[in-house]
């Protein structure tokens, strides 16, 4: 077993939405992660100052980030996830992003090769995406059906949540959006673009209704 502490942190200061932060002494997230045998991620418990978020790895930031982490790291075996919340829920003080950095850390010593901190960022936005409700290539048929071609889409960690990162999912995210408007299905224009099957891969447990 593997734990890891992440602090709390300001992400708006002076500058910007989200430029500048800082992380705060004190306050902060505790995840505890073990290798587990099962190919999954599992929440077995959230303790602390809040504990009435999803048990569900899809709809979890930090069970997310681990199931990114997988795929990213190509691992057959699975993570044991256990939170201790120490920041309030709704505080502004980066919550959702402890937890994240929290569990990508402690789950990435675990691993026969641990990966460069670097290359943790995709991993946590795919986490990300859960609390910030961000669009991804699934969204792609509805909100074209909904608003046409002629609208901006800001799919944010749909991006750079790709496992082989922000071009990637840059790619994965034109492809769709083109393929879509020449009257394709996402399945077949997956069949002649990788990236965007890897996205529909990572992004396939989370799912909300788009609606005018």
């Amino acid at each position: 077993m593997a734990s890891a502490f992440s602090p709390g942190s300001v992400g708006n200061v002076g500058v910007g939405f989200d430029i500048l932060g800082h992380a705060i002494a004190g306050i902060g997230d505790i995840a505890h992660v073990r290798r587990i045998d099962e190919p999954v991620v599992r929440i077995a418990a959230i303790r602390g100052t809040v504990t009435d978020l999803p048990l569900q790895p899809e709809r979890n930031t930090a069970g997310m980030a681990l199931i990114s982490l997988r795929q990213v790291a190509g691992v057959p075996f699975g993570f044991e996830l256990s939170l201790e919340k120490g920041i309030p829920l709704g505080s502004g003080l980066g919550g959702s992003a402890a937890s994240c950095v929290a569990a990508l850390v402690a789950a990435n010593a675990l691993l026969d090769a641990p990966l460069a901190p670097e290359a943790l960022y995709p991993c946590a936005l795919a986490g990300e995406v859960v609390a910030s409700g961000g669009i991804h290539v699934h969204h792609v048929p509805d909100l074209l059906k909904i608003y046409g071609p002629d609208a901006f889409f800001l799919f944010g960690g749909g991006t750079h949540g790709h496992p082989d990162g922000s071009r990637a999912g840059a790619a994965a995210n034109r492809a769709a959006v083109e393929g879509v408007l020449a009257g394709k299905t996402l399945e077949q224009i997956a069949r002649t673009s990788p990236e965007l099957r890897k996205s529909m891969e990572l992004w396939s447990g989370i799912k909300f209704e788009v609606t005018q």
